[in-house]
């Protein structure tokens, strides 16, 4: 009961939903009955509200813990993290050959490489 009108804001494409009706226990039930009753497969509902949690899971809800929702953010960081340092390592600037030629060799070659500009710019 927000005071305000009934309004939803996005806020980083997460629906924040200000009730002036109901109290937002009240409206979280209503809103899983009718977003299942419209044939929507997965409601996901996060509280710690324990007796939240059973009316939610009573009404079709899948119910996490705030806890295990942070836990979930941390992992899938973590997990994408992983995926681009991989993908950074099959990369096509780790498969440079001056990448995988020790810092003798890559000098040699730059040497050879000034000296032949030298002698095309003597012709």
């Amino acid at each position: 009961m927000s005071g305000m009108a009934t309004h939803k804001e996005d806020f980083e494409g997460v629906d924040i939903v200000y009730s002036s009706e109901t109290c937002a226990d009240a409206w979280i039930e209503k809103e899983v009955v009718a977003l299942r009753q419209d044939g929507c497969p997965k409601v996901w509902v996060v509280t710690s509200d324990h007796n939240q949690q059973h009316a939610a899971y009573g009404a079709g809800a899948f119910v996490w813990s705030c806890k295990a929702l942070i836990s979930e953010i941390k992992a899938s960081h973590k997990e994408v993290e992983r995926m681009l340092r991989e993908h950074r390592s099959t990369s096509m600037q780790g498969k440079l050959l001056k990448h995988n030629l020790g810092a003798e060799v890559v000098d040699a070659l730059k040497d050879l490489r000034d000296q032949l500009s030298q002698n095309e710019t003597r012709r």
